[in-house]
């Protein structure tokens, strides 16, 4: 729970937050500063209540928005985006398949 409570703290970082408007948690819309109100104890909770101990950040830098749609960053020559962050939000299974068919396209497209 001490490294679930440290991993919101981070992300509460001024530095972090200046990188989107609003920060989740999880898919029901709960905030990380809601989340760190739970306490240690509620951290805990939310972590094994959890559907699996494997969590990806996904939906950072979404198609369409900070890259085009085939996910090249826009303003920038011959950067692309090829990891979960291109997802358009977060899915409710593995990435993995997903980030495979994002990096492909764009090997394919290079």
């Amino acid at each position: 729970a001490a490294t679930a409570a440290a991993l919101v703290q981070l992300a509460l970082h001024d530095a972090v937050r200046a990188t989107a408007d609003e920060w989740f948690a999880d898919a029901h819309g709960t905030t990380l500063a809601e989340l760190l109100a739970t306490g240690d104890d509620g951290i805990a909770a939310w972590a094994a209540a959890a559907p699996s101990p494997y969590h990806h950040a996904a939906g950072t830098c979404r198609l369409g928005i900070v890259t085009d749609a085939a996910g090249w960053i826009r303003g920038y020559t011959g950067l692309a985006v090829a990891d979960a962050s291109a997802l358009p939000g977060v899915p409710r299974r593995n990435v993995y398949l997903s980030v495979i068919d994002q990096a492909h396209r764009l090997a394919t497209r290079w």
